[in-house]
């Protein structure tokens, strides 16, 4: 194909070397002239040789690829809301004293304040800024800098607390100071409370799944899936106030591959509908196109955030609630839609996008809440007529596909290269990315898969910076002890070492945690390398707030379920003490 001759004359003159593992298997479907259901069976993404019938079995974390290191300056240095704020051209939500903001891309965010606010960047990069003007930025690679105004020279320390001189704001390295403040003096003169900012950064929304491509689909839990079947479909139901539904249509011009050609979403009093050439509707009405960023207020507080097509004909949809949660959907009318969620997960919440209530592992399960194969389980989840937010289709669905995609095998190399190059960390996401590259030879696929790769595996906080605060992140769900039935812990937790507690609510209420071995630190939430509790859902998202090991800490009321408690000391801090009860409601 002319395109791939393309993309191999590119890659020729960039030079980008393959990056990672071979590809892995992930689910693949599609509906057969006789109904049945096959695997794709394609070079890049071959069906589990393991499973029956060419079904395939889940796939939920595959080998991570770690991206090369960026050249230039630390990237704390350019955070461009170090120089400012820039809500203009994005969602916002509020008129009160904080609001929340939305941008362009899954995983952007901030909260305004009155002259202050906190900004959240979908590669875990953090910028908090005080109303005088002091900022505190954390770049996606760990990096702080530290400014005293938009236009002042940023101190830049490594998350270890080294110091890497002094830089602009445009990037030039300057002349360093001669007797440079410490890490933590130069953050505690900021004014910044960096505490709360990174306590904010973790409270957020939580992945909820996506789709992107010839479709790959992503669920909370993260198991990779890709199926060619065409119709309707139910990402996410059994929550009335985030309904996500997705419609598959066979690519233009192919007999091989489908696409997302249309997502409705539903907040209970209104629907949403965003097609793959950007149109828009809202209970049925279409939405004029935009030249500008327009945003327009729903039913119960809910907006609607309108970008307008950018030079490639690509444009952007999302749909913001309330307590912050988010749909955001990217358009192209060849290449379909990519759609990314963060939602807060509810009881009952179940699709293509997985069951929050699913068991640890796979979380795809079928309509009826059975572990069926993946197959079945997709097409049980075609959507109905009572639940259709979507257009009514017309006539029966024709046979699809009708022929299994096949790719030139230097038309695979290439697509490896290419998706390899721009830093998808999961092995699965890169073969998913080189699939729909190497079999259509457009890299325009690349984006949608950067995007929704970066959403399921991006950490709130990057790690390095993330070490340094005790229990901000879930313990491996294998270290967890099981909580004494009276509820009483006494055990001496060493520098840097952390205990976590299987904790069942059986009463809804708030857990309450009761130290009387003295006080670890008085800060609320706790400020960096200060000891501190934490109490995490089963998916591993925080409910409560890092709180001190000091006197009697209550987290927010919980609903029925399990939990684990997290208690850590932090590095070089001399080992404590904790002598007390975990209290249930």
């Amino acid at each position: 194909m002319a395109a791939v001759a393309v993309m191999a004359a590119v890659a020729a003159c960039t030079g980008r070397p393959a990056v990672g593992p071979g590809p892995v298997a992930d689910e693949s479907i599609g509906q057969t002239p006789t109904g049945g259901v096959v695997g794709t069976g394609t070079d890049l993404i071959p069906p589990d040789s393991g499973a029956e019938h060419g079904d395939a079995t889940g796939t939920a974390s595959p080998t991570s690829v770690p991206p090369a290191p960026p050249a230039g300056p630390p990237q704390s240095v350019l955070l461009p809301w170090l120089k400012g704020p820039t809500p203009e051209d994005g969602v916002i939500i509020g008129a009160g004293e904080t609001r929340l903001w939305q941008g362009p891309h899954a995983g952007e965010r901030a909260l305004l304040g009155d002259g202050w606010y906190r900004y959240f960047g979908p590669d875990g990069s953090l910028v908090g800024c005080t109303s005088a003007g002091s900022c505190v930025g954390v770049g996606g690679d760990g990096t702080v800098s530290v400014t005293s105004g938009p236009g002042d020279p940023r101190e830049v320390y490594r998350p270890d607390g080294e110091y890497l001189g002094r830089y602009s704001d445009d990037g030039r390295k300057m002349t360093a100071t001669a007797d440079p403040r410490t890490f933590a003096d130069a953050l505690a003169a900021s004014g910044v409370d960096v505490a709360g900012l990174v306590n904010a950064a973790t409270r957020a929304a939580p992945f909820a799944g996506g789709v992107t491509g010839d479709p790959h689909l992503i669920t909370a839990a993260g198991q990779r899936i890709t199926t060619q079947a065409i119709g309707q479909f139910v990402a996410r139901g059994g929550d009335p106030t985030h309904v996500i539904q997705l419609q598959f249509d066979p690519m233009n011009h192919r007999t091989d591959v489908s696409v997302v050609s249309a997502a409705a979403i539903g907040t209970g009093a209104n629907s949403v509908v965003v097609d793959a050439s950007g149109v828009v509707s809202v209970d049925g009405r279409t939405e004029p196109k935009v030249s500008s960023f327009a945003q327009t207020s729903l039913a119960g507080g809910v907006v609607l955030g309108r970008w307008p097509s950018d030079a490639d004909g690509v444009s952007t949809v999302a749909v913001m609630w309330p307590d912050g949660s988010s749909v955001v959907a990217t358009a192209h009318s060849a290449l379909g839609l990519t759609l990314v969620t963060n939602i807060f997960p509810r009881a009952g919440a179940a699709g293509l996008f997985g069951s929050v209530d699913a068991p640890a592992g796979s979380d795809l399960l079928a309509r009826d809440g059975s572990a069926t194969a993946v197959p079945g389980a997709i097409l049980s989840w075609r959507v109905t007529s009572a639940e259709r937010l979507l257009p009514a289709p017309t006539g029966a669905l024709p046979p699809f596909p009708t022929q299994t995609a096949k790719i030139d095998a230097g038309a695979a190399k290439v697509a490896q290269q290419v998706c390899g190059g721009h830093g998808l960390r999961n092995a699965a996401d890169v073969a998913a990315c080189a699939f729909d590259v190497g079999l259509t030879g457009d890299t325009g696929f690349v984006a949608g898969h950067l995007e929704l790769s970066a959403a399921a595996e991006m950490s709130a906080v990057p790690p390095d910076f993330a070490a340094r605060w005790p229990a901000l992140e879930p313990a491996a769900p294998a270290s967890a002890h099981e909580l004494p039935a009276n509820g009483q812990l006494a055990f001496t937790l060493a520098p840097a070492q952390t205990q976590a507690f299987h904790l069942t609510i059986a009463t809804p209420g708030a857990v309450g945690v009761v130290n009387r071995s003295g006080c670890a630190t008085g800060a609320n939430p706790p400020g960096m390398d200060q000891p501190a509790l934490r109490v995490f859902d089963a998916a591993g998202h925080a409910v409560s707030d890092r709180l001190p090991l000091c006197g009697h800490v209550e987290t927010p009321a919980l609903r029925v379920g399990a939990y684990t408690l997290v208690v850590a000391n932090g590095i070089d801090r001399p080992a404590v003490d904790l002598r007390g009860d975990a209290v249930r409601p």
